[in-house]
């Protein structure tokens, strides 16, 4: 016997109608789990002597480092960096034999 067995009462059309409400209670106890877990670690660490913050590491997220342009369109002044996929007016430049260089900044 399975401790779902009380399911088998309701038509899928019920069932379906839950599974909203069932999803919205699992987030619900989660937070409050992890809640429950970050006030025990907190308290932990408080007996230690300290932060939670000083135990896991806490603190402001490294920064995203941002890359110049190297390369720009005379055009309408985009630019690209070099790095990663190449913008369509690069592929344009290349494809009809030009020479990105030439577009260094």
């Amino acid at each position: 016997m399975s401790d779902f067995d009380f399911l088998d009462q309701y038509n899928t059309k019920q069932l379906g109608e839950m599974i909203p409400a069932i999803q919205k209670l699992i987030k619900q106890k989660e937070k409050a789990e992890k809640n429950d877990i970050k006030q025990q670690m907190a308290a932990l660490a408080a007996e230690s002597g300290f932060t939670i913050d000083e135990i896991l590491g806490g603190g402001k997220a490294p920064t995203k480092r941002v890359v110049k342009p190297k390369y720009q369109n005379p055009d309408n002044g985009q630019t690209w960096s070099g790095r990663g996929r190449k913008p369509k007016w690069v592929l344009e430049i290349t494809d009809n034999g030009g020479d990105i260089e030439d577009y260094a900044i």
